[in-house]
């Protein structure tokens, strides 16, 4: 989540669209040459549609120009974080935006997004760093009007930050902080996501349902992806609550919106504890489909075509998990059962190699 609410920040307010981006590039202290300044725009654009190979290839064209001024190569390179970011490529993110601080060591904004960006990855010190720096940098800012909007935010990466540093605590005592600020900047979804995350690492659950649910049914705009994150965490909050019917109607909701593997492999997990087998295999089957080579997602296919009474293709989503990691005792022992439902008409030396039967004394 902390990714994915850092990523949303990068993104919010970089909306332009073709026909604006020549009004934006005229404006005074806009990047220069100007055509450099278009593809940046255009980048823009494509990173808002989730095109992120042409963004990278109208920031490519635009690095690549001659006179390009320090702000613009450092404005290119920031846009590219943000692309990287949005393909989900966090370390090329990163080195993005080192590159761009080369240009413009003393930039606030860079500088925050380092933090954001360095707390999302877990690097917590270097997060800290960056943050310190604003910190120092923001004593320098003359305008009222700008140094209240970058304490906003450095407060906000700090609340962040003491969550991934698990403070809590602390965490929510920041959010309350920026929760009284009035002309916030950081939206109340935004806000409540963090603080749902807070409670939850708090321990603190039913403040965490209570928060993520103002998320939810907030009529403000929230991508699709973090509604699906917000309603996934909320799904586990109440499966902890013990609420597991409310928890199974979140997740599928956060899978129907965006159908990662988490959420995929929680709903098949879940249902195969419920005794649910026919709605664990549907899930199972849905994840199997956008994550075919991973060896837990095959147990737990495995289990679940098993547990509806189909050992046969229950042997093969083992021996294949087997086959992927060989040391795997649990999918072994899965195995084992699995062959035994089928009364000899398979063995294992029919399903499994000998390098990998040999680790098992087969």
């Amino acid at each position: 989540m902390l990714i994915r609410l850092g990523l949303a920040l990068a993104l919010a307010g970089i909306g332009v669209s073709t026909g604006q981006a020549g009004g934006v590039c005229d404006a005074p202290g806009a990047p220069r040459p100007l055509q450099a300044c278009l593809e940046i725009e255009k980048a823009k654009v494509a990173n808002m549609e989730g095109e992120t190979r042409d963004a990278l290839d109208h920031l490519r064209r635009a690095l690549a120009m001659e006179d390009l001024t320090n702000d613009a190569a450092a404005t290119a390179l920031g846009q590219m974080a943000t692309t990287y970011a949005v393909a989900g490529d966090i370390e090329r993110s990163l080195s993005s935006l080192q590159s761009a601080l080369q240009f413009l060591p003393n930039d606030v904004w860079l500088l925050m997004r380092s933090c954001q960006a360095h707390t999302a990855a877990g690097y917590v010190a270097k997060a800290q760093r960056d943050c310190a720096r604003v910190r120092k940098l923001l004593r320098r800012e003359r305008d009222p009007e700008a140094r209240t909007q970058i304490e906003e935010y450095v407060e906000f990466a700090e609340a962040r930050l003491a969550l991934a540093k698990r403070q809590p605590t602390r965490s929510l005592k920041r959010i309350e902080t920026l929760s009284k600020r009035s002309n916030r900047s950081i939206s109340d979804p935004y806000l409540g996501i963090l603080k749902g995350d807070a409670h939850a690492a708090a321990g603190q659950r039913a403040a965490a349902i209570a928060a993520y649910s103002n998320v939810i049914d907030s009529p403000a705009p929230l991508p699709s992806d973090m509604r699906a994150q917000v309603l996934f965490n909320r799904g586990l909050e109440r499966l902890e609550d013990g609420g597991v019917d409310d928890a199974l109607g979140d997740i599928e909701a956060a899978a129907s919106l965006a159908p990662q593997a988490q959420y995929l492999y929680a709903l098949c997990s879940i249902n195969l504890r419920q005794g649910q087998s026919e709605a664990a295999v549907s899930a199972c089957e849905r994840l199997i489909g956008i994550a075919p080579d991973n060896h837990v997602h095959l147990d737990a296919y495995g289990l679940a075509l098993l547990r509806n009474d189909r050992p046969q293709e229950a042997v093969k989503a083992f021996a294949h998990a087997l086959r992927l990691s060989p040391q795997s005792k649990l999918s072994y022992a899965h195995l084992k059962e699995a062959l035994g439902h089928l009364d000899g008409r398979l063995r294992i030396e029919d399903v499994l190699p000998d390098s990998v039967r040999a680790l098992y004394g087969e």
